[in-house]
């Protein structure tokens, strides 16, 4: 079964929220463990974790001292890549800080854990640092709490760093070197004595407040991987709910100069090819419609359209993520404008496959109540995968309600999914029953065979951007997960091009191919069936009625009769 980390952290890799400066508020939270974030570094990575507000309360006053029985902090929890087993993910059921001695940690996996040592009367609050696994050991760590900047200690401290001669301490000149390169690390300290860092307590009406403010530099290639922040609550992690915790946590993570993941670097650049070879892609099909030989009809337009909603949904995708790596949040503008697209390119892409698989415009003109009932159901349900997609982009990972949006997209987009098959399947069955009966056995064989080549494209187009590209991405290392984008564009894109071809407007293609054979019998145009087989003419519309057994038997009848009445003529001559 799978876990609730486990599946918030392939939602946030699959879904990427679109930001890498977070700002997560936590209220009265009784849950045993809260993601806030999963990143990639490289060497020369900052990890900046700032926590005010923090307050634990006891549900039930009186029966549970907060400092006294209970034990807080958070984990970074480090690994190659976003869906490995880490400890944390091997051990939910016991709170990290309950154990005293984690098992050893292996090469892919590693631990930061912050423990918050709350006082009793006026002792000064602290958290905890430890450092588990030889990965993280040369992680650098700063205490950036005000407590210093108040105290004036933070100058002192690097007053005595900077004024060492060189070559007397290799840590401080390694350290003044970090403050060159990030600058806001000036107001902090590395001078952690037995790993403790500051906290500042504030008095408040509702109990204890605290703050804190921490750094984390990525100084060594070991250092490099998956992180993930979590925060524990441990006296929550039985089946009572103890205490609850509310906190203000802003988070900044950043790659030197870029705030994207490492694997995320090319991540603009492929949204950027895929948008120009769909905008090409767009012009090519533009042109055979222009320079068609066969019909065109109106859902060919459709098709064109939805081409273009798809390069201008990929063009704005990719300029958000330049706008993320450059300034760690999207510009609203392009932020609104790419939503905009993304929505109507989603709804716009199932109406077109819908249309495709009932065989609307190519071998009928309208859409019996069956198929308009799943226009009613898909249209809506795909609009809301949409609404809930944009609202987890605009979430952070650790809130409640992200989860809940999480499974409402992931379950209402697969249905979509499903509902999509069921006019290929009608389709299939229709004209199975057609060439049984009617006289185009070969004529309807050949779109019989075209409808199921169709199935099959709509079913691994849909296997492969749902479930492979998951299962890729739970296996890629931190450092390729651009290639997520790579194979679920590459797979759309193949998609849009297969079923073009498919149903071009040319008149070799035998699903559009026009019959010569038939009568033009009409029938009541308010009771369409879906036995009733349309085929197209250049400038006029036949509607070919298949016949039942009992119209064939009454016409060999009458023919019979014919003959019949001609011998007599015959004869008296």
């Amino acid at each position: 079964m799978i876990s609730l980390r486990t599946f918030t952290l392939l939602a946030v890799s699959v879904l990427s929220v679109d930001c890498r400066i977070h700002k997560l508020d936590l209220s009265d939270e009784d849950r045993p463990y809260i993601l806030v974030t999963s990143f990639g570094f490289r060497k020369g990575g900052l990890l900046t974790l700032t926590a005010w507000h923090l307050n634990i309360s006891a549900s039930e006053s009186g029966k549970f001292d907060v400092e006294r029985d209970g034990k807080y902090g958070f984990t970074i929890d480090k690994s190659r890549n976003f869906e490995m087993a880490t400890y944390f993910e091997k051990n939910q059921d016991k709170c990290i800080f309950d154990v005293e001695h984690p098992p050893p940690m292996d090469n892919s996996s590693a631990l930061i854990t912050g423990e918050f040592v709350l006082t009793h009367g006026s002792g000064i609050p602290r958290i905890l640092l430890k450092k588990w696994g030889k990965t993280v050991e040369t992680v650098q760590m700063f205490s950036c709490s005000q407590k210093l900047v108040t105290d004036g200690l933070t100058d002192q401290v690097l007053r005595d760093e900077m004024d060492k001669p060189s070559g007397v301490n290799d840590t401080s000149q390694f350290v003044t070197g970090i403050l060159a390169e990030y600058p806001e690390l000036r107001n902090c300290s590395s001078d952690l004595k037995d790993g403790l860092a500051t906290m500042i307590q504030r008095p408040s009406g509702n109990g204890k407040k605290y703050l804190f403010s921490l750094a984390f530099y990525i100084s060594d290639f070991d250092n490099e991987g998956a992180y993930s922040v979590v925060f524990h609550n441990c006296p929550n992690y039985g089946m009572q709910k103890v205490t609850t915790m509310s906190v203000t946590v802003h988070i900044v993570e950043r790659n030197g100069n870029d705030y994207l993941s490492v694997g995320e670097r090319l991540t603009p650049a492929v949204y950027f090819i895929f948008a120009a070879l769909f905008f090409a892609t767009g012009i090519v099909w533009a042109s055979v419609l222009r320079t068609a030989d066969g019909d065109v009809f109106k859902l060919h337009y459709v098709m064109l359209v939805l081409i273009f909603f798809k390069a201008t949904s990929l063009l704005c995708h990719g300029i958000n993520f330049h706008f993320i790596s450059k300034l760690g949040a999207p510009l609203e503008g392009w932020a609104i404008l790419f939503y905009v697209t993304h929505l109507l390119k989603g709804a716009l892409l199932f109406i077109t496959l819908v249309l495709i698989g009932t065989g609307w415009a190519f071998i009928k003109n309208f859409l019996t109540s069956k198929e308009k009932k799943v226009f009613l159901v898909v249209i809506p349900l795909q609009v809301l995968a949409n609404i809930a997609w944009i609202i987890l982009e605009e979430s952070e990972a650790g809130d409640y309600k992200y989860t809940m949006w999480s499974y409402v997209f992931m379950f209402v987009d697969f249905f979509c999914c499903g509902c999509i098959l069921i006019p290929i399947v009608w389709s299939i069955r229709h004209l199975s029953e057609a060439a049984e009966t009617d006289g185009k056995a070969a004529s309807s064989l050949q779109r019989m065979k075209l409808f199921r080549r169709f199935y099959m494209l709509v079913v691994c187009y849909i296997y492969f951007t749902r479930i492979v590209v998951m299962i890729f991405n739970m296996t890629i290392p931190f450092r390729y997960t651009y290639m997520n984008s790579v194979f679920q564009e590459g797979g759309t894109f193949i998609f849009f091009v297969l079923t073009g071809y498919t149903f071009r407007p040319t008149l070799e293609n035998p699903y559009l191919r026009l019959s010569t054979q038939g009568a033009d019998d009409e029938e009541d145009p308010d009771d369409p069936e879906m036995d009733d087989v349309v085929v197209f003419d250049q400038n006029r519309v036949d509607r070919v009625m298949m016949r039942t057994s009992n119209a064939k038997a009454s016409a060999v009848v009458n023919n019979e009769s014919e003959k019949s009445l001609l011998s007599h003529a015959e004869e008296r001559t």
